[in-house]
Parts: C-alpha cells; structure tokens; sequence
C-alpha cells in the first residue's frame, strides 16, 4: 500500500508533452507524478501537407497532432481523433473542428463510417511510422479513398532516465502507468536490463487496455489493474480506484 504520510508517487510511461495534460488530471486527484518517456520521436522530414479537398485528417496519437500544425497551416480542416487526449492535443495545437471517437483505432474507424461520406473527399490519416491499427486501410475497406501521411518515427528508450532509475531503487514509485503495447514491452525490457524486477513489488500496474496488459508480460508487481475502456479517462478513474483500494469492475480482473 502507498504509504500514507506522502502523495502516491505515479509513473507516466508517455513522452513528456502527451504526458503532461495526464499528469496534471493525476496531480488534481492527489498523484504525484514523474515522466519516464518510453520513447523517442522524430520529425520524418517532408514537404507541407496539402489538404487541398481533403474531408477529414485523421489522428492517432497527440504527438501526431503536434507534428500536423507544423506541416499545415489550415487549422480548418476537420480532424477526427481516436480518444480524448489526441483531440485535446489537435485542439491545442490550434485545430477548430476537432472530433474524438473516445476510444480506440477500430472506435475511430466506426467514427470515419457514422461521420463521413465516402463522396465528399479523400482522408489523411496523419501518424507515425509504427501503427497499432491502419485506420486508412479500414477506411479503404470501407469505400473512403484514404491514404497515411507517416509525420514522424520512434524508437524505444535505451535506458530509464536518472530520475526514474533512482526512484525506482529507491522504492518511491507507488503506482505506473502503461498507454500502449509498445511502451509497456519496452519498460519491461528496461527492467530486465537493469534488474530492477526485484522493484516492481510494491507498485500497483494500471494499463489502458487488455492488449496493453499483456505487454508487460511476466513482470510482478503489487497489482495489476486494466481500465474498463481504452480512455484516459476511464485510464484515470482506474488510478483513482486504485489508490483508494477499490479497484473498478473493468471485466478484466486483478493478478497478483
């Protein structure tokens, strides 16, 4: 259990600017948080995007929404994004229509199918180079003419910053946690590196969802919860059961 005489310390594995609207939310509910960035992100060089008829852009990831208001300077076109923090990033990166399918790729894919017409324009899902979901090819499958703007690649930290290594030693880390696939496995595989399994005992794991769960593979930690939906939202009603010892009916269940 967090020890009640300090606020909970909470570990936030997305790099510092989408994790930094989450981490303020955490703050309001009594965290206290500390970024360790799972990953890297650079610009893929290329000319302005053109959205000349151009119905809707598609969003992915907030990171994605940073790099697109560098690349256009039509904050006009419509955007839909795939969960709430992507549309708070469009928003904030100046974009005026923005709409969230507040949840995940397929939840976006639904969206594209009830919002638009396969008649009124092509789409431009503007992502990263690694994709969890190809929601321009679904939107393809569904008639749309569609097609992937790759703005910027990844790479996986090669190692947990000084901050985070010492308070993970020192046994400060309360609570972690775990936005996609990608990021869980590589902070699994930090831990490996750096024999810090023997840390993870008094940390309870909260991962958005399932899939995001299963990445983090064989580690032990104190619990391991799951939110109930693909949100950040639901993400942090998770956290906030958690640290007051009620985890949420999320379907999914808690391992030891």
């Amino acid at each position: 259990m967090p020890d009640p005489a300090r606020r909970p310390r909470l570990l936030l594995t997305r790099p510092p600017a989408a994790a930094a609207a989450f981490a303020k939310e955490a703050a309001a509910l009594g965290f206290d948080p500390l970024i360790a960035p799972m990953a890297v992100y650079e610009d893929v060089p290329s000319a302005p995007l053109d959205t000349a008829g151009v119905q809707a852009v598609l969003l992915t990831s907030g990171h994605a929404a940073a790099v697109l208001a560098r690349r256009t300077l039509d904050r006009s076109v419509p955007v839909l994004a795939v969960g709430d923090a992507t549309a708070r990033a469009a928003r904030a990166a100046g974009f005026l229509d923005v709409t969230s399918a507040g949840g995940d790729g397929a939840a976006l894919a639904a969206l594209v199918r009830q919002r638009l017409d396969p008649s009124a324009g092509r789409l431009i899902h503007a992502a990263g180079a690694e994709r969890a979901f190809d929601v321009a090819a679904t939107a393809i499958a569904d008639g749309f003419q569609a097609e992937t703007q790759v703005l910027y690649r990844s790479r996986p930290a090669q190692a947990f910053n000084p901050a985070v290594l010492a308070a993970l030693r020192g046994e400060e880390i309360d609570y972690a946690a775990f936005f996609s696939p990608r990021t869980a496995k590589t902070f699994a595989k930090l831990i490996s590196t750096a024999n810090l399994q023997g840390c993870l005992g008094r940390i309870t794991a909260v991962s958005l969802s399932p899939a995001v769960e299963t990445a983090l593979g064989q580690l032990t930690w104190a619990r391991r919860r799951t939110a109930a939906k693909p949100t950040a939202v639901a993400l942090l009603a998770t956290l906030a059961a958690s640290m007051s010892d009620a985890a949420p009916e999320d379907g999914a269940g808690t391992r030891p």
